[in-house]
């Protein structure tokens, strides 16, 4: 007799889980092959393809590449594919990405790490999101199929560097007015603004 086929890396078989109403009639975690990134539904939760069949099967594909993602963050993991892109919930899942130090740039305030999903547009949105330093875990809350990654903000101070500050006349009297100039240069290779906040002791 013949034997089944091999496992796709990242794709989760449901087919024994799910009616073909789409109604999830046990718990079901699913993997990516890398095991960095899963999602987790409740039994009894209803889920349904842009067709409006149900689900026969969970892929967690790594993107080759991510849209641009805005400015004001940086990617530190793989971004990947969650399909059927498109299919949705009737109760929120849950969405899990692990990362490690390496990962991060220095000085990185782990609490501010998120969860970001891609919308057809290119867009990326932020979610919501809980990150647990002990375990390096973020956990999300999402109600739909589409691309996700994990970011953290960028700081000011990885844009731009203040120098050359000069004060003229170095000292004034009441009522006399000073020019002050400073060199702001912008390190990163993205169009930002940025605001100065003058502090006089």
């Amino acid at each position: 007799g013949g034997g089944g086929g091999t496992p796709t890396p990242g794709v989760t078989s449901i087919v024994d889980k799910v009616m073909t109403s789409g109604l999830f009639t046990d718990d079901v975690t699913a993997y990516s092959a890398d095991k960095k990134c899963c999602v987790n539904i409740i039994g009894g939760t209803i889920g349904l393809q842009l067709d409006s069949t149900a689900l026969d099967k969970i892929s967690i594909i790594p993107l080759e590449t991510a849209s641009v993602l805005p400015s004001e963050y940086k990617g530190i993991s793989r971004f990947y594919e969650i399909g059927s892109t498109g299919t949705t919930f009737n109760y929120l899942i849950t969405i899990s990405f692990d990362y490690s130090d390496i990962q991060l740039p220095s000085d990185t305030n782990e609490t501010d790490i998120i969860i970001v999903w891609g919308d057809s547009r290119g867009n990326w949105n932020k979610l919501e999101s809980s990150v647990d330093i002990s375990s390096k875990t973020v956990t999300a809350r999402i109600n739909h199929f589409t691309p996700f990654g994990l970011v953290i903000p960028f700081s000011t101070a990885e844009y731009f560097t203040v120098t050359d500050l000069t004060i003229s006349p170095s000292e004034v009297e009441v009522n006399q007015s000073a020019t002050l100039s400073a060199l702001v240069t912008n390190i990163s290779t993205m169009s930002k603004t940025f605001e100065i906040d003058l502090k006089i002791d």
